[in-house]
């Protein structure tokens, strides 16, 4: 984590108050496509799924670190919808697909 904190970090959010940051600042954006131009084109770091930079990751543009001793934050999955609708199939296989993968990661 030394070496990676000492390059500047692209997330779409600020880190929370009190959580341990590296000193070489950080590029803020909502906007996950202009983290990755801004990634792809600079020494950034950025913490993102692997699935939502495959194509840069199979042509070589970004590269994936093995960071050993990175912090694992607790979160909170939510699956949020309106009561009493009917949710489409592509929503039920999604739900379906999520839960699937919670178990698995869980079994970990």
């Amino acid at each position: 984590m030394r070496d990676v904190e000492q390059f500047s970090s692209a997330r779409a959010f600020p880190v929370a108050a009190g959580v341990q940051q590296g000193g070489a600042g950080a590029i803020i954006c909502e906007n996950f496509d202009i983290l990755r131009k801004v990634v792809g084109e600079t020494d950034c770091t950025w913490l993102v799924a692997p699935a939502f930079i495959a194509a840069e990751l199979q042509q070589g543009r970004m590269v994936m670190l093995d960071v050993e001793d990175l912090p694992t934050p607790a979160t909170d999955i939510s699956l949020v919808y309106l009561r009493d609708r009917t949710r489409s199939p592509a929503a039920l296989l999604a739900t379906e697909h999520l839960r699937a993968m919670m178990v698995e990661l869980a079994a970990e």
